[in-house]
């Protein structure tokens, strides 16, 4: 779905995660809440060190982007 964006996008610094149990990420949790989307997101911006950024969902990511 995000395939237009990337491409758009190609010539920028941008990060696309799929979030738990979803696309390509890790599966088989059988219980999640809004507060493990998150924390994941959180895990990730402090791993790959990033203090301020521009943060896109739909659905749910849009939920975690306010």
């Amino acid at each position: 779905m995000w395939y237009p964006q990337k491409k758009y996008f190609k010539n920028n610094n941008i990060i696309f995660y799929d979030l738990l149990n979803h696309g390509k990420s890790k599966k088989g949790f059988t219980k999640l809440n809004f507060f493990d989307f998150v924390e994941q997101l959180n895990n990730l911006t402090e791993y790959i060190d990033i203090k301020k950024f521009n943060l896109i969902g739909f659905s749910i990511g849009s939920l975690i982007a306010q």
